[in-house]
């Protein structure tokens, strides 16, 4: 008995003929593809930022290389670029702390709290966090 006629399948399988754009005839599949998309905008950030440490430094003239730094950030190109990673942001937040309570799995006194309860205390939260770091920032702490 040959090895390779053992596994042999004497049937054609079923291949449906899908279309590459599929998934924007379905709303929910669009909408998921542009939530999933808003990685780009965060890659966007992490270069950015990382442009800006190499800038962070005086160069062998003793000029400050941060200058540099903040000329780019000022070009309009790059300020409509940030604008559009702050809104893929804003975007993905909402719509993680949205799936928030239907991924964990968070039980007080034996009953499952109501998920606007899980919700708000996530952007209360994130609320919190934000003010401490702009007073930071800001100097309030002084």
């Amino acid at each position: 008995m040959n090895i390779d006629n053992q596994n042999k399948s004497y049937r054609n399988p079923h291949c449906a003929k899908m279309d590459t754009k599929w998934w924007r005839k379905i709303s929910h599949y669009t909408f998921y593809i542009m939530r999933e998309s808003t990685a780009f905008f965060m890659i966007w950030v992490s270069i950015v930022l990382m442009y800006g440490v190499v800038c962070a430094h005086t160069n062998d003239v003793g000029q400050d290389e941060f200058y540099r730094f903040i000329f780019f950030l000022q070009h309009p190109i790059v300020v409509v670029i940030n604008v559009l990673a702050l809104l893929a942001a804003l975007l993905h937040t909402v719509t993680w702390f949205n799936l928030a309570p239907k991924a964990t799995n968070v039980v007080i006194a034996a009953k499952k709290p109501p998920a606007f309860m899980f919700v708000a205390s996530l952007w209360i939260i994130t609320l919190a966090v934000s003010i401490c770091l702009l007073m930071t920032v800001y100097g309030y702490f002084r």
